[in-house]
């Protein structure tokens, strides 16, 4: 069974919006296709850390002889550091303050920009859910090894039903007789949200607390990969000298680690939101026009300032939160007088 690709919505493709600024620039042949592709992983790169912020969360094992774990190969800026408690509950551990940069990534506050414009904060952190990944190496039929990709995620269907998403590793029979390993997937209703016509949960207070009250952490937004959300917890780690492994305290009780980060992707995985479509059209001018020594040194600076325009106004767009929001980020209640 091949493995299955969820495609992100309302999103495109780097070769979609290549062929476009062709198209739009008369080069229907598409002669400088390959130049603007050469530069997509720089620009992908430098909007993902700066601005759209897409996450990837694993959970790592502990190697208990060392207490620390290898940083994933594909990690590009840490976010934050969880682990899982005796009661199932996702609790943070303190961040160290060479990350400290990440107040400001409120992901999960984020308008979630549906069509039908609710703009509601509790539809966002449903649909900005980032799945719990876990890779397993599972034994086939044949004696050989092959490495599995399982996932968890929580999402809301139309109907309102609020479901627990699981994908997992799976042996297959035929006649009694182990034939092979295919990923399997089963979908667990944990409540039924008030929705909209249109589909989307109503922000409201009863919502909230039956979405709450079946999440793993002491709040969804948390759950869903928010690192901002508190920081009961004393558990604290840091980074070895060569910045390849987290070290945790000798006393670390736990087997594996939550580890949210943002991560390399390959360029036929990578997806771009279509609110971010100007700024990686403006993004792949840039990065090709800087280093062609044909161009004057007046078109090099506009394209420049217009693609850093285009940054700051998608950051803008979507990183809006309110003051209260950031006062509560930068100073919770117990710290209130």
């Amino acid at each position: 069974m091949a493995k299955r690709s969820i495609v992100p919505c309302n999103t495109e493709s780097p070769d979609e919006i290549i062929k476009s600024l062709l198209i739009r620039k008369g080069d229907i042949p598409g002669v400088n296709f390959m130049k603007f592709k050469s530069v997509v992983p720089d620009v992908y790169r430098d909007l993902n850390l700066f601005v759209i912020r897409f996450a990837k969360r694993y959970l790592i094992e502990v190697d208990k002889n060392t207490n620390s774990f290898n940083i994933p190969e594909d990690s590009l800026l840490a976010s934050s550091l969880s682990y899982i408690d005796e009661c199932n509950k996702i609790k943070p551990m303190f961040i160290n303050r060479n990350i400290t940069d990440d107040i400001v990534d409120i992901q999960l506050d984020k308008d979630c920009y549906c069509e039908c414009g609710c703009k509601s904060k509790l539809c966002g952190q449903i649909k900005n859910y980032e799945s719990i990944v876990t890779d397993s190496v599972e034994l086939l039929p044949n004696s050989t090894t092959e490495v599995f990709t399982s996932t968890t995620r929580k999402r809301l269907d139309t109907d309102g039903r609020f479901v627990i998403e699981r994908t997992f590793p799976v042996r297959t029979y035929e006649d009694g007789i182990w034939v092979g390993v295919e990923l399997k997937t089963e979908i667990e209703e944990l409540c039924k949200l008030d929705v909209k016509e249109c589909g989307c949960p109503k922000d409201t207070e009863e919502n909230t607390c039956k979405v709450n009250a079946c999440c793993n952490a002491n709040t969804f937004a948390q759950e869903c990969g928010d690192p901002m959300c508190d920081f009961e917890n004393t558990n604290t780690y840091n980074f070895s000298e060569d910045g390849r492994r987290v070290v945790l305290p000798s006393g670390f009780g736990y087997n594996q680690v939550l580890y949210r980060y943002y991560g390399e992707t390959s360029v036929k995985d990578m997806r771009i939101p279509v609110l971010a479509r100007k700024a990686f059209i403006d993004g792949l001018v840039d990065f090709t026009v800087a280093y062609d020594d044909s161009q004057p040194l007046w078109r090099i600076t506009k394209s420049e300032n217009k693609y850093i325009d285009s940054k700051g106004k998608l950051f803008t767009l979507m990183n809006r939160y309110s003051i209260s929001a950031l006062y509560q980020a930068l100073c919770p209640p117990r710290c209130m007088p």
